[in-house]
Order: structure tokens, then C-alpha cells, then sequence
């Protein structure tokens, strides 16, 4: 379905509101992964057959965004972003890991 995000502060939890967060994610997603690192929060998702990744929740467009099989992971990393995608359903059976 559709992708809605929301923040908010911890601060008090009693009087918690959140907020809706605008992403470039359009259409619908089958698959998301979020990863976090300091203030900034970085969202992979698939829709259709594209894997897309956003640096943070609030850039307009996909930092990364290329058609793959398999199921992926989002990692935040010293050295920057890594998401690995493993595909077991095709020959020959793969793991690959794109840091960036």
C-alpha cells in the first residue's frame, strides 16, 4: 500500500503529537526498511521491482534506484549507507552489498 510517515518528540511522553513527514515515495510499496543514524532516519523500500533508496525520509528523490530480486536491508554504517540485497529465488544464488 501506500506509504504515510509520521514523527514526534520523546520528550514528554504525556503530551506526544506527531507530525506527518512528506517523502518522494509515490504509489505503493511492498517492502520497506528504515535505518537510523544520529537526526537522520534513511527509508528503502521496494515498489515493483525497483529497490529505492532515500538518504533521509525527506529528500524528494531515491539516492539509489535500480531493479533487483530478492529481499534487502538497509544498514547506516560509520562509512555511510549499506544495503545489501539477497537473491536465493534465481540462479545463480546471490548476496549484493552496495555501500555509499
Amino acid at each position: 500500500g501506500a506509504l504515510s510517515v509520521q514523527k514526534t518528540s520523546l520528550a514528554s511522553l504525556p503530551t506526544v503529537s506527531w507530525s506527518t513527514v512528506t517523502t518522494g515515495v509515490s504509489g505503493a510499496i511492498s517492502e520497506l526498511d528504515l535505518s537510523g543514524n544520529g537526526s537522520v532516519i534513511s527509508l528503502a523500500v521496494r515498489q515493483g521491482s525497483a529497490v529505492k533508496v532515500f538518504t533521509s525520509t525527506t529528500d524528494a528523490t531515491p539516492s539509489f534506484n535500480q531493479v533487483l530480486t530478492g529481499s534487502f536491508d538497509l544498514q547506516s554504517a560509520a562509512e555511510g549507507l549499506v544495503l545489501s540485497v539477497c537473491d536465493l529465488a534465481t540462479a545463480p544464488k546471490q548476496v549484493r552489498t552496495w555501500l555509499y
